[in-house]
């Protein structure tokens, strides 16, 4: 039987859901629970953020992921898609990047609730290994991800070092499914919670690249799959009926 991999997977969503649909997260989870099973995770984390008078969408929500193993925190907030919800998510990650489990495991894979990943060439368990070697072998490596098709020609744009087979290398990083080492991703929240003050006033993945940055000496300091070997599908856009169809996936009812 297959061993745990050293990895907390943390899923972050909202109440809200997407395009008014509060069900994507489940497109996300049973899609990848297909190609890589959740219980081979060593600890699943999920953060709720609610919005005042959604309380029984998200106690619906946490019941379901509670379920299927998650440790399941939540934080209400009014708030709103721009500034406000930087600010909001910088403080779930913050409070992500506390829970024991997170710093019981060496990696951290922190995901969104609205995007699935089709592996082409490897299982997913594969890129998921490769992923967690390539971070272990240098301490300037600092975080590997993965790459929505319709943003190559970006990610190519800004390439820190020559690309190597399957991997890109370039000085951007973004939500699109980062892995990190859980220690680096606990100091980088300990750096922005001492200046929230500033950081709150800034986009969060913009944050997240001027942090890290100082983190690696390295030009290799964040790898991209190339989306031929491992794609990351963004399900949460207003035709997500379409894309889900196309991908076989069921949409399913708000709870």
């Amino acid at each position: 039987m297959m061993g745990k991999l050293p990895i907390t997977l943390a899923l972050f969503l909202t109440s809200k859901g997407h395009h008014g649909c509060e069900t994507l997260y489940r497109n996300t989870l049973e899609h990848l629970d297909k190609q890589l099973p959740l219980a081979l995770f060593s600890s699943k984390v999920a953060s709720i953020k609610i919005q005042p008078g959604e309380e029984r969408v998200a106690e619906v929500i946490k019941a379901d992921l509670e379920s299927s193993g998650f440790n399941v925190v939540t934080a209400t907030a009014e708030w709103s898609r721009g500034q406000i919800h930087f600010l909001e998510m910088l403080k779930d990650e913050i409070r992500v990047s506390q829970l024991p489990e997170v710093n019981d495991n060496p990696f951290i894979w922190q995901c969104d609730d609205d995007t699935v990943l089709l592996s082409r060439r490897d299982s997913l368990t594969r890129v998921l290994a490769r992923m967690t070697s390539w971070l272990t072998e240098s301490p300037d490596h600092i975080s590997a991800r993965f790459l929505r098709r319709e943003d190559l020609p970006a990610a190519l744009g800004i390439q820190s070092a020559p690309s190597e087979g399957d991997m890109l290398f370039t000085t951007d990083v973004n939500f699109q499914q980062p892995l990190l080492r859980s220690r680096d991703y606990h100091h980088m929240m300990k750096v922005i919670e001492d200046n929230m003050n500033i950081a709150g006033q800034m986009h969060i993945e913009e944050l997240w690249r001027i942090v890290l940055r100082q983190m690696s000496r390295g030009n290799k300091r964040h790898m991209v799959w190339h989306p031929d070997y491992c794609e990351a599908v963004h399900l949460g856009v207003p035709n997500y009926v379409e894309v889900c169809g196309k991908l076989n996936l069921p949409v399913y009812p708000n709870p």
